[in-house]
């Protein structure tokens, strides 16, 4: 886990410096591969906070947490050409890493209409600015998901 801890923290980083920062709110997420869900950000307890970030026509979307005395980091890049968002939902289609899987990203966020607002007009302002659309997510929630199943 240490090195998807790494990564995440050094996007994050760099999402500091050069992207532009739009807000922090509570929020879930999920990859859904067919009819079975994954979780990327989730929690028992309180949805952990996920700070969102568009840079060159993409939306990061970065979550530190702490779950059952383990601390947990996820990040999850997304094209804006791929999002869509509707009732607080934001629904990206399968491109990038996620192509291969067919995998849809699921990202509820906890917020006013203003942050839907503010995100619905990033992702239009953003859109000619996507170069390649890359896609993808890492997560050690995910990975201690995994471990849990026996994979």
């Amino acid at each position: 886990m240490e090195g998807i801890s790494q990564y995440v923290v050094a996007s994050y980083v760099d999402d500091l410096c050069k992207g532009l920062r739009l807000a922090v709110c509570r929020g879930i997420s999920y990859l859904l591969i067919g009819d079975t869900r994954y979780p990327l950000i989730d929690s028992e307890h309180l949805p952990p906070e996920i700070e969102i970030f568009a840079k060159d026509g993409h939306l990061t979307f970065y979550a530190f947490w702490r779950e059952s005395g383990i601390e947990h980091e996820a990040y999850i890049k997304v094209a804006t050409t791929r999002l869509h968002i509707s009732k607080g939902i934001l629904i990206a289609e399968p491109h990038g890493a996620f192509e291969r899987f067919r995998a849809l990203v699921i990202i509820r966020l906890f917020g006013d209409e203003r942050l839907f607002s503010t995100l619905r007009e990033t992702i239009e302002d953003e859109k000619w600015r996507v170069r390649k659309e890359e896609g993808e997510a890492v997560s050690t929630y995910l990975e201690e998901f995994f471990k849990g199943e026996g994979m």
